[in-house]
């Protein structure tokens, strides 16, 4: 027997065609859609083809199409098997691609039967469905999906008692002799009676199939305007009218969507269709309902008149969503009471389903505003990595410590790795103790520090300060901090953020470029080197905040170094520290200064006033005068003196501050070379020892 194809989206139409082939003997092979049958017939090839127009992916008429491009498939027979109300659009389809057969659904078995032998050129033959066929799938759920199947099978059984009555009759027509028995007319009365019953239950059973495919549809559909012409179109072919009309309505009684149906239109103008009377009086109805003798000035927008029309307003319990009117019924002068009760339940089901359609296009909506602002949100949050990332950047790779601290700055929430440069710390001690910074805080700064940090917290404003530490290295840092409290839209406080800047080497090229400009004006005094000495030291005592200032320079023909002057603030004070010093003369490598003329460079030391090495030790503890610091003064390589400075606290020298000291050194070596030299020419001439010949 043949190979047929049957493709088809739902599987109880296959399973019923499946069904009918089987029992006719035949091998059926099977497609959801015309883009998986395209596949199969590469594979094997079918002998006929049945398939369904509307189908997902890929249609029926466009598989039929690809297909009859192809010379090794395009002389397959092909039926279309389509729901009734499609019928008519089926046909002029199948007319465009030259597909010769088409069926409605729902057909009966044997009409399903003669076409498919009829395609295949097999010659009819009698034949009946057997009780086998029509046996009733007790495995499916009784459903709406599964309603068409089992109307089928209703369909089966009712042509299998059809053709079983026709038989009888056929029997006792045969046996009739010349003088008819009441008892077989009586029979073949009741074989009529029962015949036609049967063929009215079909009728009910093929319009029930109609409703349930035609709700089926309905059910699917997401347009709106479609799911109206869907309405329209398939309830007109339902009820057998000539011309329908369905129409939905805004909340502002503004005609939102209009579509209709039919060949025929009554002289049917859409742009002067309105809400009139008419119209009002269908909406304002409980049911459908019929009208007859119906005057044309109640529709104006029909030119002709219509005979007889089947009303219905499209509204659920709720909402009134318009009206629909169908108009003429065909081979009838009324509507009748089924059609009736029909209208009524599908005008019920189009306004559920449009109304399911207007909250998913709300959902849709909102789901696509969601997308948007999701869209932008991760745009934001893109952009807010990307600031993040280059602020971390921007962060980690400045000399600045960026630090980030609760409300109450009880928490470091980020510090940047200058913290560890600066104070000389790990980011990961300060992490697991907020206050550890403060420890660095020298001793004279703390009470200006916390006092400045608890008006930023109670006062929720920020500010700046300068203060100074002690890091690892016991070097003395000028700190200078920004404080700026962020808050939310509320204006409560929700961060403290700022930056600390070591200012030191700032502070100290200022104190540079000052000390140069006033030792200049100092330098160039005519004054003789013991009156110049004293405003150098002053200066310098005063850029640096030390107490005391001394210059000693190298006696060459002693070897020593002796007290050539001495500055400070406190005379009386320091009066005994200055009749000691005056008094002095130093070696090489004694005291601090001997050690500088030895080493011949800047030199730092603490408590130089408790280390018993160092004569004047004792009188500078009882000053108070605790730190000492020196740097030799030298020409051109030569050892011409030292300057040496005592103060109660003297920061170790940073490499900066030790290149001004030995810029310093170098600017007043070289001055003291030319006074010294200038002195001694002059001391000659008054001798009269050098002589200037011109």
């Amino acid at each position: 027997m043949a190979t047929v194809l049957i493709v088809d989206d739902r599987a109880i139409n296959r399973e019923y065609l499946s069904s009918l082939l089987k029992y006719l003997n035949h091998t059926c092979i099977e497609a959801k859609n015309g883009l998986e049958a395209l596949d199969i017939i590469q594979q094997q090839r079918p002998e006929l083809i049945v398939s369904d127009i509307l189908m997902p992916y890929m249609d029926g008429y466009e598989f039929v199409r690809q297909l009859k491009r192809l010379d090794d498939f395009k002389t397959i027979p092909i039926i279309f098997y389509t729901a009734t109300y499609r019928k008519e659009e089926a046909d002029l389809l199948a007319k465009d691609l030259g597909v010769q057969y088409v069926l409605s659904k729902p057909s009966d078995p044997q009409t399903m039967i003669d076409t498919i032998l009829l395609a295949l050129g097999i010659k009819k033959e009698q034949t009946l469905l057997t009780a086998e066929l029509s046996q009733p799938q007790h495995d499916l759920k009784a459903n709406l999906y599964q309603a068409p199947h089992q109307l089928i099978e209703i369909g089966g059984k009712l042509h299998h008692s059809l053709a079983q009555i026709k038989k009888i009759k056929h029997l006792l027509q045969s046996s009739l002799t010349a003088e008819l028995s009441k008892e077989k007319i009586a029979l073949i009365e009741l074989a009529d009676n029962l015949s036609n019953d049967i063929l009215a239950y079909r009728k009910i059973n093929n319009d029930l199939f109609l409703l349930i495919e035609l709700t089926l549809e309905m059910i699917a559909e997401k347009d709106a305007v479609k799911l109206l012409q869907l309405f329209c179109h398939g309830t007109r072919k339902a009820v057998d009218a000539e011309f329908a009309l369905a129409c939905i309505v805004d909340e502002n009684r503004k005609i939102r969507h209009l579509v209709t149906s039919g060949s025929k239109d009554f002289g049917f103008n859409e742009n002067t269709v309105s809400l009139n009377t008419f119209a009002d009086a269908i909406m304002k109805q409980g049911s459908a309902f019929t009208l007859n003798n119906i005057e044309t000035y109640l529709i104006p927008w029909h030119q002709e008149k219509p005979s007889n029309m089947l009303c219905s307003p499209i509204f659920t319990n709720n909402q009134i969503y318009g009206f629909s009117y169908f108009i003429n019924k065909k081979e009838y002068s009324t509507f009748n009471e089924e059609e009736i009760r029909m209208l009524d339940t599908l005008s019920s089901e189009v306004s559920i389903f449009y109304e399911n359609i207007e909250l998913y296009n709300l959902i849709q909506q909102q789901a696509a505003k969601l997308q948007i602002e999701g869209s932008k949100l991760k745009h934001a949050k893109e952009e807010l990595h990307k600031s993040e990332m280059m602020f971390r950047q921007f962060a980690e790779n400045i000399k600045d410590v960026f630090w980030r601290t609760s409300s109450n700055m009880d928490k470091v929430i980020y510090i940047s790795p200058g913290y560890e440069t600066i104070w000389g710390k790990t980011t990961e001690s300060i992490y697991q103790d907020p206050c550890s910074w403060k420890d660095a805080i020298v001793e004279e700064d703390k009470l200006k520090v916390m006092t400045f940090m608890n008006k930023v917290i109670e006062r929720e404003e920020g500010g700046s300060l300068e203060y100074r530490i002690k890091n690892a290295d016991g070097i003395i840092r000028n700190i200078y901090n920004k404080t700026i409290c962020l808050k939310d839209e509320e204006g409560q406080l929700q961060h403290i953020i700022g930056i600390a800047s070591d200012i030191t080497e700032y502070l100290q090229n200022q104190k540079e470029i000052t000390l140069e400009n006033e030792l200049t004006q100092i330098l160039e005094k005519n004054s003789p080197l013991t009156q110049i000495i004293p405003h150098i030291l002053q200066l310098i005592c005063k850029i640096f905040d030390w107490d005391i200032g001394e210059m000693w320079l190298v006696d060459e023909q002693q070897n020593v170094l002796q007290n050539m002057g001495i500055w400070h603030k406190k005379r009386k004070a320091f009066s005994h520290f200055d009749e000691v010093s005056l008094n002095m003369t130093l070696t090489i490598n004694e005291d601090l200064p001997g050690t500088i003329w030895k080493c011949q460079e800047p030199r730092w030391f603490g408590n130089y006033s408790s280390h018993s090495a160092f004569k004047r030790g004792a009188i500078l503890q009882q000053l108070g005068l605790h730190d000492a610091a020196g740097l030799p003064l030298m020409y051109q390589g030569k050892m011409l003196g030292v300057m040496h400075f005592f103060a109660k606290k003297i920061s170790p020298f940073s490499p900066n501050f030790t290149r001004i000291l030995i810029l310093l050194g170098a600017r007043i070596s070289e001055y003291i070379h030319q006074k010294v030299t200038h002195e001694q020419l002059l001391q000659l001439l008054r001798r009269g020892t050098y002589r200037v010949i011109f």
